[in-house]
């Protein structure tokens, strides 16, 4: 039996507790990770095995922007405030991302404990998400790119 596996029914069952259907989370091409929305916010939840540690750990994000390219130093102080006053998850930088993170080492951890991390993360995630970007107006959303330029005239007053 995989060690992990007691772990996935835990994560499972608190899914399933919070009135998801499960089929429609779990992420086809990694076992062991769920994604789920709460709000305008999306969550991954993973269960892995963490080499450094030896330890199995549950993991669940949320990206809540890119990184500014100005006034880095406003946002971080301000999460860092932030962090202060959530009780468990907090922001951190990752590969130009702020996320919302909860990391919670596996030992004793069930499927009540799951839920509540995965309901605590989900109201933090959808509370600041939109808070995050308002205040940073100028950071594009999540999922979009820039389009190619196109010509000043368009294709139809080239016929």
């Amino acid at each position: 039996m995989n060690i992990l596996q007691p772990f996935y029914q835990s994560v499972e069952t608190a899914i399933q507790e919070i009135g998801i259907p499960i089929e429609q989370t779990r992420d086809p091409q990694r076992p062991g990770m769920w994604h789920i929305r709460k709000g305008t916010a999306n969550l991954t939840i993973e269960i892995t095995f963490y080499q450094p540690s030896q330890r199995v750990v549950m993991a669940v994000w949320s990206i809540m922007m890119d990184i500014p390219k100005n006034n880095v130093e406003r946002l971080s102080q301000l999460l860092l405030e932030l962090n202060t006053v959530m009780m468990g998850p907090s922001f951190a930088y990752n590969n130009g991302k702020v996320l919302l993170r909860s990391v919670r080492d596996g030992e004793g951890l069930d499927a009540q404990e799951c839920k509540y991390i995965i309901l605590q993360m989900g109201h933090f995630a959808d509370e600041y998400d939109e808070k995050l970007q308002q205040d940073f107006p100028h950071q594009r959303p999540i999922g979009f790119q820039v389009g190619s330029q196109q010509s000043p005239e368009s294709p139809e007053s080239q016929k």
